[in-house]
């Protein structure tokens, strides 16, 4: 028996030994694994002999890394629903302890780390929303659910509800690495669950600037037929954070044609939602929600934002669950357009614009007339009313989005 233990023994210090010199993509052992429990113990004695927070906190992200890993070979395996579960709660205890070591800490690699998480991993559980196998299940699908919704923790607890420009940069640099031509669609889609679980005006209108830029880029992508609308639409994610991106996307159009457009694939989006069960009251009431709680933040309110959320809950009483979310994320992008027109403050269009001009500089073709019309805008900040600034700089990004990088 002693022998046994030995053999199996060394056997497991062989896996491991090979997990170690291997890939980063191959290094992990799933749960199912009879080396499993192996692999989690070097997991914990790592983090024991990590003592630096900085260092802690780095190794954190890898190991979160590691646990995504997990999941997908679990699920690639169609393994039973108690594997999953224990692949996604070790993930879940993985992402709280990374937001321990995470919360307070200024290093940027660390930051950084914490964003890529973000965008990329919310991705990843949008994307299996989007597997039949997954959709089909409630328990699963409400796990990964869960535990997509557990990053967006991880983000407030990093950043703080008014980490401003901290994440927003970071996240930005991620993007700018990624050659994907749909990136931009991905990280509205993660951008919309963590807008709503933000509480202060400061973030809120940092996300919202973020989730503009991104709305914006995607804009010029389908008018120059780099994307098509079809895609946004068809693209596996999450069906009711999709039908926000679009509705951002339909904000910054400009144009009729690519408005229709993008109400089409809205439209698409929705009637999947439906099919799917992910379109109930409960997303109906957030919507609502979400948008009375922006409503709330403002110095002076929005009309326009009142009346949908006032036909959004008379949809609700109807039992039309689908109108009335359809109002609520009309009534939250009213609401938020009116939060950064009355409250936006004179610093943040000046950063607005120098992000506009490091844009501008990183074109190929620059136009002289879009440089001059930023000294102009710049010149202007703070003599004109807010609402015609940020509409200036908003027709700047538009074209620059034309122009592409």
């Amino acid at each position: 028996m002693k022998k046994q233990i030995i053999s199996g023994f060394f056997i497991a210090q062989g896996v491991l030994f090979g997990l170690s010199v291997g890939s980063a993509s191959a290094a992990t052992l799933p749960p199912g694994n009879p080396f499993y429990f192996v692999q989690d113990g070097m997991r914990s004695l790592r983090r024991a002999l990590t003592f630096n927070p900085v260092s802690r906190a780095v190794l954190e992200l890898r190991l979160v890394s590691e646990r995504r890993a997990d999941i997908k070979e679990v699920l690639t395996a169609k393994k039973d629903e108690e594997t999953i579960f224990t692949a996604l709660t070790a993930y879940d205890d993985e992402v709280d302890s990374l937001a321990g070591y995470a919360k307070g800490i200024g290093d940027d690699q660390v930051l950084r780390g914490v964003a890529e998480v973000f965008i990329a991993h919310t991705q990843f559980f949008n994307t299996l929303l989007g597997d039949e196998s997954v959709a089909s299940s409630v328990g699963t699908r409400a796990g990964v659910i869960a535990s997509r919704d557990n990053l967006i923790r991880l983000v407030l607890e990093t950043f703080g509800q008014n980490g401003h420009g901290a994440f927003r940069s970071r996240a930005q640099a991620y993007l700018a690495a990624d050659t994907g031509a749909y990136r931009e669609l991905y990280a509205l889609d993660a951008l919309t669950g963590l807008s709503r679980a933000v509480a202060s005006p400061n973030m809120t209108r940092e996300i919202a600037l973020f989730k503009e830029d991104m709305a914006t880029t995607l804009v010029g992508k389908l008018k120059k037929g780099s994307i098509t609308a079809d895609k946004l639409a068809s693209l596996p994610g999450d069906p009711v954070m999709r039908f926000y991106s679009i509705a951002a996307m339909r904000d910054r159009a400009g144009d009729i044609e690519t408005k229709n457009t993008l109400t089409l694939a809205s439209q698409s989006v929705q009637s999947f939602a439906a099919q799917s069960r992910f379109m109930t009251a409960h997303e109906a009431r957030a919507a609502i929600a979400y948008a009375s709680a922006v409503t709330a933040m403002q110095a002076t309110k929005s009309d326009q934002a009142d009346y949908f959320i006032q036909q959004a809950n008379r949809f609700m009483e109807d039992g039309a669950y689908d109108l009335a979310f359809q109002h609520g994320v009309l009534a939250a992008g009213a609401a938020t357009d009116a939060l950064l027109t009355n409250t936006l403050p004179a610093e943040d269009l000046r950063d607005e614009l120098a992000l506009v001009k490091r844009q501008y500089d990183a074109v190929r073709v620059k136009p002289a007339f879009i440089d001059k019309r930023i000294a102009a805008v710049a010149d202007a900040v703070g003599k004109v009313p807010t609402q015609a600034t940020l509409a200036a700089i908003r027709e700047i990004k538009l074209v620059l989005a034309l122009l592409g990088n």
